[in-house]
């Protein structure tokens, strides 16, 4: 079941949703908030599959997320109207992700997850896909600094610069090999590639990249 990411933002709209990001290389993800009696609501549509997942707060289990499986308009309606719903679509539950996003403050289940959402440029803490790189290489280069290894993940020299201030942004090319695992070499434009390599590689994960997490400090 395919859904046209413009109506869904529509009809989320007409519910009092707000669309917060969108990451068409995720089959078409959008990303739906809505803030009721002082507590928060967060609805996750695949468009491209008609999947769509609640971030639920369940009286009895806590916080849960419920899935649903080809979701069609109409029942799309049902949900934004009431995310608790349970449609005959089929569901499932799974924990609530802890993995925070260092631009908007979402929560995700892995680190990988977190930097392909930062990374894609619809992050509402620093749109367009350049900046939002340009800021997540920054980010990696600053998690390098507090560990005391400056360029053991990123292009950048491995030295400060000759006034003793280390440049966050050196080495970064919007069109280059941005990061490189020290375990084997191998070279990678995004971060969430160089996380999504260590975690697949179990000779290259003790060589893993410092958590994508924290505050977001810088911003163009």
């Amino acid at each position: 079941m395919r859904l046209d990411p413009d109506d869904v933002a529509e009809l989320a709209g007409q519910y009092g949703w707000e669309e917060t990001a969108f990451d068409r290389s995720q089959g078409s993800l959008m990303f739906l908030e809505r803030h009721v009696g002082g507590k928060r609501f967060m609805l996750h549509v695949w468009c491209s599959s008609g999947t769509v997942g609640s971030y639920l707060d369940h009286p009895r289990q806590g916080k849960t997320q419920l899935y649903r499986r080809n979701v069609d308009m109409d029942g799309l309606a049902e949900i934004c109207r009431n995310p608790r719903v349970h449609t005959d679509g089929g569901y499932q539950r799974r924990p609530e992700g802890d993995e925070e996003c260092p631009g908007c403050r979402k929560l995700y289940t892995s680190t990988v997850h977190v930097a392909q959402h930062f990374e894609s440029g619809r992050c509402a803490g620093c749109l367009g896909v350049d900046n939002a790189r340009h800021a997540a290489y920054t980010f990696v280069r600053e998690r390098e600094a507090a560990a005391g290894a400056v360029g053991r993940w990123t292009a950048g020299q491995q030295l400060l610069t000759f006034d003793g201030n280390l440049d966050l942004s050196d080495g970064y090319s919007s069109n280059g090999y941005n990061y490189h695992c020290p375990a084997c070499g191998k070279q990678f434009k995004q971060a969430s590639s160089l996380l999504q390599h260590q975690q697949a590689r179990a000779s290259c994960t003790p060589a893993g990249m410092p958590a994508f997490a924290g505050r977001l400090t810088y911003n163009e």
